[in-house]
């Protein structure tokens, strides 16, 4: 059985003050149904060409679709030549990429730096 949500965002931009942090998105859904929405907004942060912060501390649904998701968007900014950082605590997306054993390839930081 699916969970109600009210309001369906995959990322969202978040504040940050000063011009010498990145934007931050943050990603609440990672399922099949959500990547579309998030791989747009995803790739409208590489327009910039300046680095990528994504918070994933909100994460409360993933998938392997998700999941891969992620992994594409970090290889895709690396081919641009764009940092990526991706930082929370996620039960349900730790489990998921220890259960996928991708953990060393998305490298994601407990907190942001």
């Amino acid at each position: 059985m699916a969970k109600a949500r009210s309001t369906k965002k995959a990322a969202q931009p978040a504040s940050v003050p000063g011009d010498q942090a990145p934007p931050v998105l943050q990603l609440e859904y990672l399922e099949i149904k959500d990547v579309e929405d998030a791989k747009l907004r995803l790739l409208e942060a590489l327009d910039g060409n300046a680095a990528v912060c994504i918070g994933v501390g909100r994460v409360t649904t993933v998938d392997t679709a998700g999941v891969q998701l992620l992994l594409a968007f970090k290889a895709e900014a690396a081919t641009r030549g764009i940092a990526v950082e991706i930082y929370g605590e996620s039960a349900p997306l730790n489990a998921a990429i220890t259960l996928l054993g991708l953990r060393d390839q998305l490298q994601i930081a407990s907190r942001r730096d």
